[in-house]
């Protein structure tokens, strides 16, 4: 078991989680939102019009409403292959360059590395530029996203983006990425939670949310994670919350087990 399902298995057993009937539904956007609608009635009702209640939807970044494929291709091309020139082998590069099929580009590499130890230097290379601004601009935003993001505004939804970005080297430049592909967020109040360089992303989540519980006034109608890790940590802390696995692509072979959305649009 990894440390993750771990810690997960350890928060099912002390908080007693509680088991959904649902298995694998899938959503389109409309379906979606007839969803959150749905909670957010059950919801006022269960907290019988809490006067102050707020509501919120957390939504992950990359691989969730963004698309960093471009972003890793560009670091391979720029900062990788020159380094190390014996991986530039056509089936890496035609495997690559299509369409995105995992993850990341680093499995693709893994086979082509010449020692463990070069593929640990080319994973550090890798990451070093990944969780950094060079190559930020050639993220590229997921087609959907503005136009559910305007209906979430128009339902009074406060958004809350929770990425496990490093806050000390990317805040600025995510702020700035997302100021200009979502118009909207520069005349809403939104919240953007990124993580500090001593946790991991799980443990940044797992906070978060646990802070997040403390207030009942605060009404999380939905969390969408294209991890399932997260979706499952999400449905431990909020269950009566809509927990949405946004299925592009993640780092395990961990499946959750409930809603399932494949694109925005």
């Amino acid at each position: 078991m990894d440390s993750i399902s771990f810690k997960l298995s350890g928060i099912k057993n002390t908080m007693g989680f509680r088991q959904k009937s649902l298995r694998d539904q899938k959503l389109n956007v409309q379906l979606l939102k007839s969803q959150i609608d749905l909670h957010l009635r059950a919801q006022a009702q269960e907290k019988n019009q809490i006067e102050g209640l707020s509501n919120y939807l957390i939504m992950d970044l990359d691989g969730t409403i963004l698309n960093n494929w471009p972003r890793q291709i560009q670091i391979l091309l720029e900062e990788i292959l020159p380094n190390y020139p014996h991986l530039q082998k056509s089936e890496i590069l035609s495997s690559l360059t299509r369409e995105q099929s995992t993850y990341s580009i680093l499995p693709y590499l893994e086979p082509f590395c010449n020692s463990s130890e070069e593929y640990k230097q080319v994973k550090q290379k890798f990451l070093d530029n990944f969780l950094s601004n060079k190559f930020l601009d050639q993220d590229r935003l997921f087609p959907g996203v503005n136009s559910f993001i305007e209906w979430l505004w128009s339902k009074k939804i406060h958004i809350i983006f929770l990425t496990g970005r490093p806050k000390s080297r990317m805040q600025e430049s995510t702020q700035m990425f997302l100021f200009n592909n979502i118009p909207l967020l520069k005349r809403i109040p939104f919240t953007l939670s990124m993580k500090n360089e001593d946790i991991s992303d799980f443990d940044h989540k797992q906070a978060f949310l646990e802070q997040m519980r403390i207030d009942p006034n605060n009404n999380l109608v939905a969390f969408i994670d294209n991890e399932s890790e997260m979706c499952s940590l999400a449905s431990i802390h909020f269950p009566d919350c809509l927990v949405v696995h946004f299925r592009s692509f993640q780092s395990n072979a961990y499946q959750y087990s409930g809603y399932k959305l494949q694109s925005w649009q």
